[in-house]
Formats: C-alpha cells, sequence, structure tokens
C-alpha cells in the first residue's frame, strides 16, 4: 500500500539531511555572481537612462581600447578600409559619421567617446530587451549567457501547453516555437571591480546583421546604412566612406 504521507521516521531523516545537502552545495562565488548581475543590469539601465559616466565605468580595459581603434576610424578611415571593417565596427562608424561632428568627436578618446555617445541617447534603444544567466566564475574571469526574457516564457509557455496536449499538440498549435537563442558574455575582475567586455558581445552582434542583410537581400554594409538612417530619420550618401569632416 502507497500513501503520499511519508511516515515520521523518513521526515525525521530527511529533516537532518537536508540541511547538510544545502551546506554541501553552498555556491563559493554567489557574491562575484551577484556582482556580476548588478555589472549587466546597471550597464543596460546606463542606456536606457544616457548615462554615459556609469556606462564607461563599467567597461574592461580590453573594450575602452576597441572604441579607442572604433573612434580613429570613424575619424579617418577611407573607402577601402570601410569596406574592409566587420559588421559591429562598421555600424559604429557609421553611426558616429551621421550623428556626430569631427569638431566634437576629435577631440575624445574610446573612454571620452563612450561617454559622449551614450549621454546622446545612441544606444538607449538597444536596452531593456536581455538578461543574463548561466553566470560561471574561474578566477578574475566570468562567463554567462544573456536572453530574452519575454521570448523565453513564450517558448516555455509552448511547451508546457504542448505536455497538456500530448500527441494532438501539432494540430492544435501549429510548428514547434523553437527554442530562443542565447549569448555568450564575458566579464572580467580589474582592480578588485567586475567589469563588462563588451567585446565579447560582438561575434554575435556579426551574425545578426549578416543574418538580417541575408533576408533583405542585401550586404551587410548596405543594410547597415539603411538600417541607421531609418533609426535617425537621416538621409545617408555615400560620404558616409569619407572620413569625417
Amino acid at each position: 500500500m502507497t500513501t503520499r504521507l511519508l511516515p515520521t521516521s523518513i521526515l525525521m531523516l530527511l529533516s537532518a539531511i537536508f540541511p547538510l545537502a544545502i551546506t554541501g552545495c553552498k555556491d563559493e562565488h554567489a557574491a562575484d555572481k551577484q556582482a556580476i548581475q548588478v555589472v549587466w543590469e546597471n550597464y543596460d539601465r546606463a542606456n536606457v537612462e544616457k548615462d554615459g559616466n556609469t556606462a564607461a565605468g563599467l567597461f574592461t580595459k580590453n573594450t575602452i581600447a576597441h572604441y579607442d581603434k572604433v573612434l580613429k576610424l570613424g575619424l579617418n578611415a577611407k573607402l577601402a578600409e570601410c569596406q574592409s571593417l566587420p559588421p559591429h565596427q562598421w555600424a559604429e562608424v557609421v553611426m558616429m559619421r551621421n550623428r556626430g561632428k569631427r569638431s566634437m568627436l576629435g577631440l575624445l578618446n574610446g573612454h571620452g567617446y563612450i561617454v559622449f555617445a551614450t549621454q546622446q541617447g545612441w544606444y538607449a534603444d538597444s536596452g531593456g530587451q536581455l538578461s543574463l544567466k548561466k553566470i560561471k566564475v574561474t578566477g578574475d574571469s566570468a562567463n554567462g549567457v544573456l536572453y530574452d526574457k519575454e521570448l523565453e516564457e513564450a517558448y516555455r509557455q509552448s511547451q508546457w501547453q504542448r505536455a497538456l496536449a500530448g500527441r494532438r499538440s501539432r494540430y492544435l498549435f501549429g510548428s514547434r516555437m523553437e527554442k530562443p537563442p542565447e549569448y555568450p558574455v564575458a566579464f572580467a575582475r580589474e582592480n578588485g571591480q567586475w567589469r563588462l567586455d563588451e567585446t565579447s558581445l560582438y561575434p554575435t552582434f556579426d551574425a545578426m546583421w549578416k543574418e538580417a542583410a541575408r533576408w533583405e537581400g542585401m550586404s551587410v554594409h548596405e543594410y547597415i546604412i539603411e538600417d541607421e538612417s531609418a533609426d535617425s530619420g537621416k538621409e545617408i550618401t555615400k560620404k558616409i566612406y569619407e572620413p569625417m569632416q
């Protein structure tokens, strides 16, 4: 005979074992993971709220160095060099040439550019879309994945509905929803503080740009120009391939 109620002796045994199991599974990196989660949330919030100083202060040295490089490209790169840029760099160059002026950007370094561009709201539309999970810490390095909360919840609901419907699910709900993508992201501890290595996201950005351009039947460089023109409401001419004036 079975019962849904456990005997008292088993309950007493579990009450003794369970706290030990919890203690044995204590996450030694819990504080680091929480700090990293805060870094991502503050970065996301800084973009939305146009808080350039906060955004720049959350980046690794490697990320700042990237912006030093891409700022020089935006100011000085000519046609041939522009055509060879990967999508994430070309998108930044197009944006700064379309929205900025040499008289201002020429005075900045990478850190200053991040502050300025964020304060101008150039990244405001990119905030609030992705959340961070699956953080793994190894020494002064950490990795995690970014995901879309709304898409993930819709996927869970779809899976739950199909589980309830069983074999009839294909007739009730149509084709199966694909599992939402996850995007790898890296962090590094520098001078005792966790910081975001934004360069770890660039391969994902490049893949997204290329896929979007493929769907539109355009080259990725042309697609990025069209996207920036639509986003800024400004017409972009071939002068975008010339050094900033």
